[in-house]
């Protein structure tokens, strides 16, 4: 079984699956915690009241995995929408760092500052 494989018995399906000795590795709390607070508002609450409370980090997997099996609700299939750190685009300023005589790092940290165009200074 896979990470996902567990979510969605735990989501959807409702099975009482048993662990296996292998299945220990791949099943994490932590993981399974953080992927269930992103589905929805209603069960991040119920993930920070009950299972944050209940089930601390050094309880039994399998306890964590029943546990969440019979306190959330049997639920829709939605695509997790995953919070993920925007990446900037890497500017090259060079050209401008060459014209006024200053480092590549202060030309990046004036144009973020004050919020200026890099393509008026090109």
């Amino acid at each position: 079984m896979t990470i996902f494989d567990f979510l969605n018995n735990i989501l959807h399906d409702k099975k009482k699956a048993e662990l296996d000795i292998s299945d220990y590795s791949l099943y994490s709390p932590y993981i399974i915690n953080r992927f269930l607070s992103q589905y929805s508002k209603d069960v991040c609450y119920v993930v920070n009241h009950t299972v944050n409370k209940h089930c601390d980090s050094n309880s039994d997997k399998e306890y964590h995995y029943s546990f969440l099996t019979n306190a959330l609700p049997k639920l829709k299939k939605k695509f997790i929408r995953y919070i993920k750190k925007n990446k900037d685009k890497e500017q090259d300023y060079s050209k401008c760092a060459n014209l006024h005589e200053i480092s590549k790092r202060e030309v990046d940290l004036y144009f973020k500052e004050f919020n200026l165009n890099i393509k008026k200074y090109e």
